[in-house]
């Protein structure tokens, strides 16, 4: 398609809080809690103006308006424990619940996806395409002889939100 870069466009800005609580339980366990919060804006949205002759395209094309006008929000809360048991094994859970909105006008490529109104970009503001409530893992190793490493890790997770709108709305 066809951009034009916004004459009010900005660098995008990040800004990051966190603070993390470690206790030593008994010599061989530890538990740590720890929050995150990451909240973003002028991140690069497209915004869809209509379309016009294009004539590297030979016909036409979707002229999008790239603005520095989106937003994201990301919070978590982690929870581990860590083990380390008779002999040369260590065991590691974790969890974590967390949450990510954003404008989801193609995360990736923002000016890729129209949106539902060009004008009201409030409407495109919900889950992230990667958001995943909930995440669980475990692994464990095995330290052999002459510094040799055995590990399994085992993961499971929520599913990612679903878009009920195809690309032309």
């Amino acid at each position: 398609g066809i951009n034009i870069l916004d004459n009010s466009l900005q660098n995008p800005m990040s800004q990051q809080a966190s603070a993390e609580m470690e206790w030593i339980l008994t010599n061989n366990l530890t538990a740590r809690a720890s929050y995150l919060h990451n909240f973003g804006s002028r991140i690069l949205l497209g915004r869809s103006l209509g379309a016009d002759f294009n004539p590297l395209a030979g016909g036409l094309d979707r002229v999008a308006n790239l603005a520095s006008s989106g937003k994201t929000k990301y919070d978590a809360l982690n929870l581990s424990v860590e083990k380390r048991l008779v002999g040369r094994w260590h065991l590691l859970a974790n969890y974590t619940l967390s949450k990510s909105f954003n404008y989801a006008n193609g995360d990736q490529l923002p000016f890729f996806m129209g949106m539902v109104d060009p004008n009201n970009p409030r409407l495109e503001y919900g889950p992230s395409s990667f958001d995943r409530r909930h995440r669980f893992s475990m692994s464990g190793q095995y330290e052999f002889t002459f510094d040799i490493h055995a590990a399994a890790v085992w993961t499971m997770a929520t599913g990612t939100p679903m878009d009920i709108l195809l690309p032309d709305a």
